[in-house]
């Protein structure tokens, strides 16, 4: 899977986007409806802000993932397993959610700097 983890990142992130505009559809209607300054208040409000603003980070993090890879270069190892560690901690804290998903990119970072050839 040479060159793959923005891809599969900015996947996540997409996916995290749609999912939350169906999810919280009502939640943005109202919100649009009643005025979108200030209207961010309340739980739901709040999460829906978040998943949505979550999905577009990842998107960020893909594209810039895609452009260190087109550059032939290796994402660095540490980023990989603080997404790894985020990935446990989010999914020990919220087993049903798409934190496990996570797991993958940042198992491909570690890992590819293991197939280094040594000198």
């Amino acid at each position: 899977m040479k060159n793959r983890v923005g891809f599969i990142v900015l996947i996540i992130g997409v996916l995290h986007v749609l999912l939350g505009a169906i999810k919280f559809f009502r939640v943005f209607k109202e919100m649009f409806f009643e005025g979108l300054f200030n209207s961010g208040t309340g739980a739901d409000r709040g999460w829906a802000i978040w998943f949505f603003t979550t999905g577009v980070v990842f998107i960020i993090l893909g594209l810039a993932f895609k452009f260190i890879e087109k550059q032939k270069l290796k994402i660095p190892k540490t980023i990989g397993w603080i997404i790894f560690y985020l990935a446990i901690f989010g999914g020990v804290i919220i087993p049903k959610s798409g934190f496990w998903i996570l797991l993958l990119p940042s198992i491909l970072i570690i890992f590819s700097h293991e197939n280094r050839v040594k000198s």
